[in-house]
């Protein structure tokens, strides 16, 4: 689970109510820019083609909590022997981000899973990217 950063919340809100943020497009561009990075010695993700859903800081009672939902991530990948293609990522979420599977990979290639380990990681690292933004 994710730390919360005490104090957070805007200046209006000195009782430390309830507060959301949207802070999707801030989130996505971070996550694709860790995604991309993501490589493991039978293949490599190239680059990220698209990025749905939403992220948000919430804050209740001056604790910050960050969360993401991110959903059809889609990315291009390179594997050996000159494989290449683009697989779907259906769901990234900051409930779970070791949770990830694979789908609609074109051209079907085992490696692909192996960066499983490697997308959770990144997810994990957005979260706690996150906590520092309240």
């Amino acid at each position: 689970a994710a730390a919360a950063a005490a104090g957070a919340g805007s200046a209006w809100n000195a009782a430390g109510t309830w507060e959301e943020r949207d802070v999707t497009a801030r989130a996505a561009a971070s996550l694709k820019k860790r995604l991309a990075a993501v490589a493991t010695p039978a293949c490599s993700i190239t680059a990220v083609t698209a990025v749905g859903g939403h992220a948000s800081l919430v804050c209740v009672r001056g604790v910050a909590r960050p969360g993401f939902e991110f959903e059809g991530v889609t990315v291009a990948w390179a594997g050996g022997g000159g494989a290449a293609g683009a697989a779907t990522i259906p769901s990234l979420s900051s409930t779970d981000p070791g949770d990830v599977c694979f789908v609609d990979v074109e051209p079907a290639f085992a490696g692909v899973k192996s960066l499983g380990a490697g997308v959770g990681e990144a997810a994990a690292a957005l979260l706690g990217e996150m906590e520092g933004w309240a």
